[in-house]
């Protein structure tokens, strides 16, 4: 292992070099170890509490300051821990996870009334996109985008008060996705692995698939059952993809796995969460409505694959992909990569802090984000044993 996370305070030293001034890296630092340490809720009146520090009211609003009212860069923190885990880790996938954060009232900055489908109901609600480095061991949050609905993009005094930046307004969902790719891989250098992510409350699904299509990249995603795509003609050569030009038919996603022309597969991706390790697909070969393309030169093809459920006798899940040369294991391995993402997810949510910001300014979001995913960054890297030679568990 590394040492750079053999304690927190030399992983700070590390991860927050960009930080200009001595003392942001120590309230770097108590920010850190409350976020490891701090049972519950974090607070930061908690955090100023475990750390004794002599005088709790003006070291409590220094942390705040810290946080809600500095001025360093989260970017740059976010890149020095990108770059050093790639050093230490194998890169699997770029896995795309939403974070929702309910919130009371309507003063914290993003929040909104969004329906939330994993809990099929309406949240007053944070929504956070974030981008995680996947592993077989586990993934790594490395950059962080804010949803801002229109209550928000129509209202100039509102994002004025949270201080939110002109270029951060009107993006969706695809948009955010496609940033955080261009800044992690172009500008950051990190590895172009395949995007995974589920998309099937995207409104502008078919931006990104174009996006992705367009910067080159592998990709799964998740897709609602009535996405529409067009039929691909069956080929007439034994090569599965020498398929005819022509555009075939559009359908939605699942009355294509339902036709006669999807293949079936039983597939055993290692770790898949439903029915042991088997799982029943359905796949056809498809492309994307409204991508670009040079004159008398057809789509780019995909391929949907389908989850069967052999007891109800209908598709449940669907996803679409354009990585055509690898067997279903190894496309659905991705999803998998997916599902532990999610945990990880859950564990940041639960025992780090990501749902325990306070503040109500934009950058205060960003840099509490930075944070959270450095402690959860350290405790990755250091493993079971973390903070043990300090007497402190998570």
């Amino acid at each position: 292992m590394p040492s750079f996370v053999d304690e927190p305070g030399e992983y700070v030293r590390r991860v927050f070099t960009s930080l200009p001034r001595s003392d942001q890296r120590r309230w770097a630092e108590v920010y850190l170890r409350g976020l490891l340490t701090v049972s519950g809720k974090k607070t930061i009146k908690k955090m100023i509490s475990a750390k004794e520090e002599p005088d709790l009211s003006r070291a409590t609003q220094s942390l705040q300051q810290f946080i809600s009212q500095s001025t360093w860069d989260w970017y740059q923190v976010r890149e020095t821990m990108a770059r050093k885990l790639r050093g230490t880790v194998s890169a699997e996938a770029w896995i795309v996870n939403h974070a929702i954060v309910p919130k009371r009232g309507n003063h914290s900055v993003g929040v909104g009334r969004r329906f939330v489908a994993s809990q099929g109901r309406t949240v007053n609600c944070q929504v956070g996109l974030g981008l995680f480095l996947a592993t077989d061991d586990g993934s790594v949050p490395v950059d962080w985008s804010l949803a801002l609905d229109e209550s928000w993009s129509k209202d100039e005094h509102r994002r004025r008060r949270a201080r939110i930046p002109e270029d951060s307004v009107g993006k969706t969902d695809a948009v955010h996705i496609l940033d955080m790719l261009d800044r992690v891989i172009g500008r950051w250098g990190l590895p172009s692995v395949p995007v995974v992510a589920a998309i099937c409350d995207c409104p502008d699904a078919y931006l990104l698939l174009a996006g992705l299509h367009e910067r080159g990249m592998a990709m799964l995603l998740e897709i609602p059952a009535s996405l529409d795509l067009q039929e691909v003609p069956a080929p007439r050569a034994a090569d599965p993809l020498a398929v005819p030009a022509l555009q075939g038919r559009t359908v939605r996603a699942r009355e294509l796995a339902l036709s006669r022309a999807s293949r079936p597969h039983v597939a055993s991706p290692v770790g898949w969460q439903d029915q042991g390790q088997r799982v029943y697909l359905r796949s056809s070969l498809v492309r994307i409505p409204g991508f670009r393309q040079r004159p008398g030169t057809a789509a780019p093809l995909h391929r949907l694959y389908a989850q069967w459920s052999p007891s109800e006798g209908r598709p449940t899940r669907f996803w679409v992909t354009n990585i055509l040369d690898r067997r279903p294991d190894e496309v659905m391995r991705l999803a998998v990569l997916g599902q532990h993402s999610a945990v990880d997810l859950a564990q940041m949510e639960e025992r780090f802090g990501l749902r325990d910001f306070e503040g109500r300014s934009y950058q205060g979001w960003h840099r509490h984000m930075t944070l959270v995913s450095a402690a959860y960054g350290y405790h990755r890297l250091r493993g079971p044993g973390l903070l043990a030679a300090s007497g402190h568990s998570c």
